[in-house]
Formats: structure tokens, sequence, C-alpha cells
């Protein structure tokens, strides 16, 4: 989809494509420390597709109390 964006007297053309298509996949893990309070997560995502390609990292740390 192309338009135009008017600044002023100027216009500025913007062009966009939509995503489209992509598959997703995860994997996680959580674990806790044996007669512990602290738990703790990782997880990993990988996206591909005809416009999208990446991966993402997370994870954390909890003291329940």
């Amino acid at each position: 989809m192309d338009e135009t964006f008017n600044q002023g007297t100027s216009y500025v053309p913007i062009s966009v494509t939509r995503m489209g298509t992509f598959e997703q996949f995860g994997l996680g893990l959580t674990a806790q420390l044996r007669d512990s309070n602290w738990v703790g997560y990782v997880r990993g995502d990988y996206r591909t597709g005809e416009n999208i390609t990446g991966t993402t990292l997370n994870g954390g740390l909890r003291y329940r109390f």
C-alpha cells in the first residue's frame, strides 16, 4: 500500500507492506531451587516468514515470601 504524508508544502511518500503469514516456535523452562523460595524461568521464541525473521529470549528470577 502506498500513501503520501503532507508536511507543510512537502509530500513524503510512505510505503507499507503487511507482515503476511509467519510461524512462531517457542520453548521455555521453569525451575525452583530445592527447599527454597527461589523460582526462575527462561523462554526463547523464533519467528520466520516472508517478511519477518527474529528471535527473542527472556527470563526472570523470583523469590516467593
